[in-house]
């Protein structure tokens, strides 16, 4: 081992270097302080200096908000433990220090003079929590090619390797128990990704870092962690996925011919097929199988793992992180588990009976209110001894008794009970209010990822997935990183993992090194199949997905091999009957297929043209889509010589109409527009002049002069509140409202509109409304409101409201009269996941109709949000508007009348004729509500269902069908005059290919 070298300055008393320098050596570099304790030199021992000398950062210090305590008091003593002390001697830190060959190692032994175990444990006591920084400031010059970088050497432990300087962090330095490292990190110096990539192994295998199970190898040396690292790269160099669910293990088998003929390596199962509890762990263990999917429970899952394995492929599993739930047997039953974590205890200030829901407590010393804790833990679960309650509200938490109001006994499995003064009262942390989590500390901890791991292990899993990762985090991020440590050193395969940031937790060593993130480049290591061909059939609340969604994905995964097939939502699998229903099953698998080909053949350029391709979200709106927009999507073919790259633009006009972009676990977004037959659009193509190619979706028509009754005559659905903690796992159980067979619903002719304006009474406003709503005349309504800031003020939950009990899946239109200003603002009218929007760009009054609540996901004034990826129209429970969006400086007071939901009227679109620049393309035929015609060039035109089934092929007769070089009008005309339909338009254009010859 290699010997820290003191300086011949340092002077020799009671066995501690006094150092006026110290330095610290390995073969390749030397780190040096001065008396003073600050780093003075980085350097290689071949000369190059690689600290930045004029700011080469405050190497160790204390942090506590706003102060900062350096420990530039450095002494090194002969067994090579470097002391790091404050000035005036109040704290210090000792690491102990391993000069290896080639790095720096540094665990910390002990502290002094820093608050120890407690104060995280309630932050909201106010105790001062101190956190520990080391940073290094590295040299900017280009003509440094040496890099300098940490690593972490345990879950106590963050780091952060920048441009210009290294950064380690300990953000709980407060937490000390037995057993548990208090921090540590490796610096080295490396020439290039191969060397830094060559250290990294020597740090896993030198300071003994987690790694899994090996079988027949008696220790884990350097010859082994590459021999690790080299299989595990070429086992998942393919990670091409196919999410799955099935009813029964006949449906899972039968999915494996697909799964076959796309070429996929790994198959994944969400918890909603695998699993007892569909998301989140109810009354079953968290690693309990589902006996409807597999009848004979593990046994049966590792037969499908072996018959998944037998095929060439691996089998994956969504996980929710160590959670327990409510209602679990063993952890939550009749005697509650102790080893739970909780927010704090107490005791019962006075004694209850079986039935009392007024509950007294007294807090232990030191627990304050509030608790302290991220916000989607809920604090309102309590054990009394050995029952478990609800409290309704908590009151009077600033005295020494606190006041437990509306709680709900008998809660979970256990009975409720009398209970005398002085009871045993803990509360418990619950996560989103859906799971109870092991304290970080206790052995339940060990014992939860103990079995996870176990259960990777007995049934062949090749995947660690730790979705909702935060609920282990309640006093600090190292919760959840111990949990992945244990699972991790205590798996007997290679596996892959993933966790709620997108990433996979830094115990997994592989994802450190420059070589796996090149061979994952530009894929998502994500489960939720961020770069898979699209399998979506169509709803009431969304379109089925089109081939060029899946290039549109496929496209950003086009530097490695992640591609796959799956649903673009989370939480669910690619069922049998959706693959045999979606009528481009067939031709999505030749998509994905001909993607993962020729993403292994591009060249740098190409790659750089595709990459070019895509810019940042321009929407400005808060809760938008964060994903990459594009203005063309490269659409990939087969040629006699290879494969064909072709970027093809959906035609959009001026101003109004988004980018291609993609909804975060919604999948894509694309341009598009809304229009009645004989309307004309100006649409810019920004190719050579060409016959267009399009598809016009039917939608259907609505007579806003037919006949209008009131909500309350309407046909009606009473629909269940949603608890604020339930918003977490909204999206990722049940399914699209009111789907029947294959999505689609039955609109009646002749059915009623619903008038929908609120009497002035109705209308609750919620505090600090920014818009005015008041009566104007013949029941009109005035909003008015103003942006006096030099910013744009957007407002999406705090809008005025008032309440109903409506089924709208045959209303989803909505029509209004609105007197405008030209002010720029956007009037918003919104129900539960879907917003209606009107920019104000005009003046004077307008009738205005919405065709449905997914335009405005195609409006550049607004766009997608999370908050609108999933709506059910049959249960409307709320309606809200407002002024959705002011401008900078704007004053705004329109007026609303007649507002109304819109019976849909089943329509037809009779022979129409395409308007394109100066000549027409005229289809003889007729096309008919939810089906979509589509032309793709020649001589015919297709018909389509919902889902892309091809129904009939009509011919075309083209007249100087050609679309100009830039702006040109484009229109749909026919010759009928009633009924009308609404139409959903996208015309498309090609530029020129890029040519990718197969090698």
């Amino acid at each position: 081992m290699k010997k820290i070298a003191p300086c011949i300055a340092s002077l020799i008393f009671c066995g501690i270097l006094l150092a006026a320098e110290t330095e610290l050596k390995t073969d390749t570099f030397r780190l040096r302080f001065p008396g003073e304790g600050k780093p003075a030199s980085l350097a290689l021992l071949s000369g190059e200096e690689l600290l930045n000398s004029r700011d080469p950062g405050a190497c160790l210090f204390l942090s506590m908000g706003q102060q900062r305590i350096l420990l530039n008091n450095l002494t090194l003593n002969k067994d090579n433990k470097l002391i790091a002390g404050s000035a005036d001697g109040a704290q210090e830190v000792v690491f102990a220090v391993n000069p290896a060959a080639n790095y720096l190692a540094f665990r910390i032994e002990h502290v002094r003079g820093i608050p120890g175990e407690g104060p995280a444990d309630n932050p909201a006591s106010g105790t001062p929590i101190f956190t520990l920084r080391f940073e290094l400031n590295t040299n900017p010059s280009p003509k440094i090619k040496a890099r300098v970088r940490v690593t972490e050497l345990d879950y106590m432990t963050d780091v952060q390797n920048e441009l210009y300087g290294v950064r380690v962090h300990w953000d709980a330095l407060w937490h000390r128990p037995a057993g548990e490292p208090l921090g540590g990190f490796a610096l080295f110096v490396a020439k290039d990704d191969a060397d830094e990539d060559d250290i990294l192994l020597r740090v896993w295998a030198g300071e003994n870092l987690p790694h899994p199970k090996v079988a027949g190898a008696s220790a884990w040396t350097l010859e082994r962690a590459r021999q690790w690292i080299d299989d595990w790269q070429r086992r998942f160099a393919d990670r091409s996925q196919m999410i799955v669910e099935g009813h029964s293990l006949d449906e899972l088998n039968a999915e494996m011919a697909y799964a076959e003929k796309a070429r996929i390596k790994e198959i994944y199962l969400f918890t909603n097929t695998w699993r007892s509890d569909d998301f989140w762990p109810r009354g079953h263990g968290n690693c309990d199988v589902n006996r409807k999917v597999f009848p004979n429970g593990e046994p049966d899952l590792r037969t499908f793992s072996d018959f998944v394995t037998a095929k060439g492929m691996r089998l994956n599993l969504h996980y929710v992180s160590g959670g327990i739930g409510l209602a679990d047997p063993l952890y939550a039953g009749p005697k509650p588990d102790r080893r739970l974590a909780s927010w704090g205890e107490g005791t019962l200030a006075k004694s209850i009976g079986e039935k009392d829901k007024e509950i007294l407590f007294h807090p232990a010393a030191g627990l304050k209110w509030p608790i302290g804790m991220p916000d989607f833990f809920e604090y309102n679960m309590m054990r009394l001894e050995d029952e478990m309650i609800r409290v309704g509200t908590f009151e009077h938490t600033g005295s020494d008794t606190w006041v437990l109001k509306n709680c709900t006994r008998r809660f979970g499995n256990a009975k409720a009970a009398a209970h005398a003064a002085g009871t045993e009262a803990v509360g418990l942390v619950a996560a989103y209010g859906q799971n109870f989590v092991p304290d970080n500390d206790s052995t339940l901890l060990e014992e939860i990822a103990l079995g996870y791991a176990g259960f990777i292990n007995r049934c062949a899993i090749s995947h660690t997935e730790f979705d909702g990762a935060e609920i282990h985090t309640y006093n600090g991020r190292w919760g959840y990183l111990k949990f992945a440590t244990i699972v991790y050193q205590n798996l007997d395969r290679p596996v892959t993992a993933h966790d709620s940031t997108g990433s996979a937790p830094r115990c997994n060593f592989e994802y450190r090194l420059n070589s796996t993130r090149q061979m994952m480049r530009g894929n998502c290591r994500s489960t939720h199949g961020n770069w898979s061909a699209p399998v979506e059939l169509a709803s009431p609340s969304r379109v089925a997905s089109t081939l060029m969604d899946a290039n549109y994905l496929l496209s950003q995964g086009h530097l490695g091999g992640a591609q796959g097939l799956s649903k673009p939502e989370p939480m669910f699998g690619l069922s049998l009957e959706a693959l045999k229903a979606h009528g481009l099953t067939e031709k999505l698998i030749d998509t994905l297929l001909d993607w993962k080909a020729v993403s292994r053949l591009l060249t740098g350029a190409q790659r750089a043209k595709i990459d070019g391709s895509f810019s940042p979200p321009t929407s400005r709106m808060p809760e938008r889509s964060g994903h990459p927009c594009a203005a063309v999507v490269h659409t990939v073919s087969q040629n006699a010589d290879g494969y064909q790259l072709t970027p093809v633009c959906v035609m959009t006009r001026k101003t109004g109409d988004i980018k291609w972009q993609q909804g975060q676990e919604h999948g894509p977004l694309s341009p598009r527009q809304y229009i009645k037959p004989g309307d004309e659009i100006s649409l810019e193509n920004p190719y050579a002049a060409q016959a267009p190619k399009f598809n016009i979706r039917v939608l259907w028509a609505f007579d806003p002069q037919g006949d209008t009754v009131l909500p309350k005559e309407a046909r009606i659905k009473v629909a269940a509140e949603i608890r604020a903690a339930d918003l977490f796992t909204a999206g990722n159980a049940g399914t699209n409202g009111n789907e029947g067979k294959n999505g689609q619903h039955s609109a009646v002719a002749g059915a009623p509109n619903i008038l929908l304006t609120p009497e002035a009474p109705q209308i609750h406003f919620p505090d600090n409304a920014a818009v005015k709503i008041e009566p104007a005349e013949k029941g009109a309504l005035r909003l008015s409101c103003e942006n006096a800031g030099d910013k744009d003020l957007w407002e999406l939950k705090r809008l005025p409201e008032w309440g109903c009990n409506l089924d709208l899946s045959t209303h989803r239109g909505i029509g209004m009269r609105v007197t405008g200003d030209g002010s720029g603002a956007a009037l918003l009218f919104q129900i539960p996941g879907r917003d209606y929007v009107l920019p104000l760009d005009f003046t004077g009054t307008r009738e205005i109709q919405i065709p449905n609540g997914e335009a405005a996901w195609a409006s550049a004034c607004w766009g997608w949000r999370m908050d609108t990826k999933r709506a059910d129209y049959a249960s409307i429970h709320w309606m809200k508007l407002g002024i959705g969006y002011m401008p900078p400086h704007a004053r705004v007071s329109i007026v609303l009348e007649d507002l109304k939901a819109l019976a849909e009227i089943p329509a037809v679109l009779e022979n129409p004729v395409v308007h394109v620049g100066v000549g027409t393309l005229t289809i003889k035929g007729s096309v008919r509500s939810g089906q979509i015609l589509d032309y793709q060039g020649g001589e015919t035109a297709s018909v389509y269902d919902e889902n892309w089934n091809r129904l009939t092929v009509f011919p075309v007769e083209k007249n100087q069908y050609s679309m100009p070089a830039g702006f040109a009008p484009v229109s749909i005309v026919t010759k009928q005059t009633k009924v009308l339909p609404w139409l959903e338009v996208q015309f498309m254009t090609e530029g020129e290919a890029m040519i990718v010859p197969r090698k």
